[in-house]
């Protein structure tokens, strides 16, 4: 698509394929039900990024992710807000060969969303998508202060995920523990508790743990079926 030449344009981002910006919405939505979009410089010339860098309302679960992508950008960075199972619904019915632009204009709130193709440039779908005036709560991963720190299977956590949503569970508690130093090296283990229209419990073991205390700790993992959803994208 090439690229627009209105002054009134605050931003028109493209994107050779809508799978890219497809997954990045899958993963945003079963955390947010709005989501705040920064576009701004990549870092790398002549390239744009869309990103998201925010946490949930209960502070359950943080997203932090960038996509790069062509286009022009008027300042040096734009936020947006949109409804993120709207936003999803749209993607889903765009083809997957199909190229997405977005962009935003001013005096109009609402952003557009183009699918076309990308060797005749014929338009497919056009979207006008209402943003909403709200900003991201932002919390920066290395100035988090955390009781404990800890590294597990991916493929274990998501497995009791999924345990604790199909059993209905709608909370989920961890506990992590120290276990004992084996061949000089730190372990952890997690006990994984919850209850829905079955109790459950699961011991999952780590290699590297770090307890201020020493103790046990104790963490909410929040919304069983959203977390389950989010570690499967």
């Amino acid at each position: 698509m090439p690229k627009r030449a209105h002054d009134d344009t605050i931003f028109a981002i493209s994107f050779d394929q809508a799978t890219a910006l497809r997954q990045l919405v899958d993963v945003v939505q079963p955390v947010l039900t709005r989501a705040c979009f920064t576009v701004k410089a990549s870092g790398k010339d002549g390239i744009l990024a869309l990103c998201v860098d925010t946490i949930d309302p209960s502070h359950v679960c943080m997203v932090q992710s960038k996509l790069e992508c062509y286009g022009t950008l008027k300042s040096e960075m734009h936020q947006f807000t949109v409804d993120s199972k709207m936003l999803q619904t749209c993607l889903k019915n765009v083809s997957a060969h199909h190229a997405v632009e977005l962009a935003a204009h001013e005096g109009k709130a609402d952003l557009s969303l183009v699918s076309f193709d990308m060797l005749t440039k014929q338009k497919d779908l056009v979207f006008e998508l209402p943003t909403f005036e709200e900003t991201a709560e932002r919390l920066e991963i290395e100035t988090i202060e955390y009781d404990a720190t800890t590294e597990v299977d991916l493929g274990s956590f998501k497995r009791i995920l999924k345990l604790g949503a199909d059993l209905e569970a709608e909370n989920m508690t961890l506990v992590v523990y120290e276990a004992p130093v084996k061949d000089g090296v730190k372990g952890f283990r997690i006990d994984a508790a919850g209850k829905g229209t079955a109790s459950f419990r699961r011991s999952l073991m780590g290699a590297k743990s770090e307890l201020d205390d020493g103790s046990a700790m104790t963490a909410d993992a929040g919304d069983t079926a959203n977390m389950a959803e989010v570690c499967s994208s």
